[in-house]
């Protein structure tokens, strides 16, 4: 019933249907997502339903694990398994483009 597409670069049409939202915010923004270091990259989930309108954002920040403390030899060794961890968080999302309860729930699974 519902398509999803991931992408990891959006133009600026991703902010424009945020602030056609009430619940859109700056968190969810392509500009937030990219300002971040060279260790993060975002991630934009767009889900449509079956006549391809957009119902769905969500935007993550992949943020790949550092290690900030221990000696030499396990903080190389921990370096190494750090390129292979990462972790997704995300601010004030998803946000559904619905006001019907039922179709909220829905794009949510």
């Amino acid at each position: 019933m519902y398509k999803y597409k991931i992408e990891t670069y959006v133009d600026q049409k991703w902010n424009e249907n945020l602030l056609k939202n009430k619940a859109g915010n700056f968190f969810q923004s392509s500009d937030y997502l990219c300002s971040h270091s060279e260790n993060s990259f975002p991630v934009f989930v767009c889900i449509f339903d079956e006549s391809d309108n957009l119902v769905g954002q969500l935007g993550i920040l992949i943020i790949k694990t550092t290690v900030l403390y221990s000696g030499n030899l396990l903080r190389s060794i921990l370096h190494i398994l750090s390129k292979l961890t990462t972790r997704g968080i995300w601010l004030f999302g998803p946000i559904i483009h619905s006001e019907n309860s039922e179709k909220r729930l829905q794009i949510l699974e």
